[in-house]
């Protein structure tokens, strides 16, 4: 008897007891689940690894000094299989969390993937007045911002301008596009900034 249910294994143990009855046999079981074996035993036989840790009544095994016999009386097996399930599940948790940071950090350095938006740059002798944030026009139509300008590292470079251009504009833009630095005045108003206009697009 291994594997059973604790109903199927109390219909099995009423019918050893029945046949024990009615043919006045003596049955041999072998089985781990010993709770359940109290039903139809008056004698227990213990045994590990090939060898004979208590043999007695039901009593006799509870009384025995026996790691072992403490251990299957307690139902250690029972808990040690509940210890494996909960720390697979642990496992599992664990390993979605990470997986799950692996792939926020995956869509974090590659956010181009699933923006809207592409990063371009331009260089440029002077950028005077342009700002962060400024407007990108192709074709004098708005279609991007000024991300961030960056210094040269040496005196000879040019300035470098990052753009952040809607993804519309990749078949537009190409390598000889022309990239400059233009001043337009707000309506009404006596002030002027300047912005980024990409033209010479093929």
């Amino acid at each position: 008897m291994a594997g059973l249910d604790p109903i199927t294994a109390a219909e099995i143990g009423k019918l050893i007891v029945e046949q024990q009855k009615q043919r006045n046999i003596t049955s041999v079981v072998v089985t781990h689940e010993i709770h359940s074996a109290r039903i139809f035993a008056d004698r227990f036989v213990l045994m590990n690894e090939g060898k004979i840790l208590a043999d007695g009544a039901f009593d006799d095994l509870r009384k025995s000094r026996n790691t072992f016999c403490g251990r299957i009386l307690e139902g250690g097996r029972l808990r040690r299989k509940a210890m494996s399930r909960a720390f697979r599940l642990g496992v599992f948790i664990v390993g979605t969390l990470v997986i799950f940071a692996a792939g926020v950090f995956f869509v974090g350095s590659n956010e181009s993937l699933f923006r809207s938006t592409y990063r371009l740059k331009a260089q440029f002798q002077n950028v005077s007045g342009l700002i962060n944030g400024a407007d990108v026009r192709v074709g004098g139509i708005h279609k991007g911002t000024v991300r961030s300008i960056q210094l040269p590292h040496r005196p000879d470079e040019k300035l470098t301008v990052m753009m952040d251009l809607e993804n519309s504009t990749r078949d537009v833009i190409k390598k000889d596009s022309v990239a400059s630095i233009k001043s337009e005045g707000l309506f009404r108003r006596q002030i002027r900034r300047n912005l980024v206009w990409i033209a010479g697009c093929r």
